[in-house]
């Protein structure tokens, strides 16, 4: 494994996201650009997987704070990626025949709490206890040790986010895969993914195939995810008791079966990557 001696290239990876996280945070603020909040949401997410990886090359407690923070921040902004997720798919759905006044009223309810949603990640985006943990985060990044031994402390934890793929993905070759173990695959090939693509040293010419499997399993299991998600959103619809969205119900219910296919198909794939690779 190639090892990088020089401290700056981790402070400048670090730096590096956190730069684009403000960036995209900003952007986000400003209205200006819808696709703002995806770009922040892959921002957080990737500094997040960094932090997971760095945090034993500094100081112990240094990174608790504000990945108690990022963790507070995901979780709302993924709420509100499921919401719009769901109203996306509403509108790519078959026109149910004429809509009763209480499915009218659900439907704006779901909105609403959209609306509601985005309020409240405005607030905490633009709290000065957000741009202040983050000020403060960048203002320490410089390394105490030498890169090299970082690199190699880099690398002993993303053996260990391998280690947990590789039980996954063991664990889906036995008679019971349900919702939640495939959830936890998508989300640790996503960390996975997002390792290799910040640090490619750990991998050496291999780096690119496997981060692009990880790709192909997170997306198709995504996609099944959210046809999950929008078929249990829709059952809350008056309890289940509008009739008029039995059409949709069967062609999320169509589009889940191809999904989870297709995410099986993937899963395996990244088996076979992931066997054929030195680690």
């Amino acid at each position: 494994m190639a090892t990088h001696p020089h401290k700056e290239f981790f402070t400048r990876r670090l730096s590096l996201l956190l730069s684009r996280l403000e960036r995209n945070r900003r952007k986000f603020l400003s209205g200006r650009r819808p696709e703002a909040l995806h770009d922040f949401r892959v921002a957080l997410r990737r500094l997040r997987t960094c932090l997971r990886l760095l945090e034993t090359g500094y100081p112990p407690r240094l990174f608790l704070p504000v990945k108690a923070m990022l963790k507070g921040v995901t979780q709302i902004t993924n709420s509100l990626r499921d919401l719009e997720v769901s109203a996306a798919l509403w509108g790519s759905l078959p026109p149910p025949p004429p809509t009763s006044t209480g499915l009218r009223q659900w439907l704006r309810t779901q909105e609403e709490v959209r609306g509601l949603r985005e309020r409240e990640i405005r607030v905490e985006l633009s709290s000065p206890r957000f741009t202040r943990e983050l000020s403060a985060l960048k203002a320490k990044l410089a390394l105490r040790t030498d890169g090299r031994k970082t690199a190699l402390l880099v690398a002993e934890a993303f053996a260990r986010e391998m280690g947990k793929l590789r039980g996954l993905l063991q664990k889906t070759k036995g008679s019971r895969t349900g919702t939640v173990l495939f959830h936890k695959l998508r989300v640790q090939a996503k960390r996975v993914r997002y390792g290799l693509e910040e640090f490619k040293f750990l991998m050496p010419g291999q780096a690119g195939t496997l981060a692009a499997c990880c790709k192909r399993a997170q997306s198709a299991l995504g996609d099944w995810r959210d046809m999950e998600s929008a078929l249990r959103l829709l059952g809350t619809a008056g309890n289940g008791l509008f009739p008029e969205t039995r059409p949709w119900r069967e062609e999320l219910k169509r589009r889940r079966r191809t999904a989870w296919k297709e995410g099986r198909e993937a899963v395996r794939a990244l088996g076979k990557t992931l066997d054929a690779s030195n680690l």
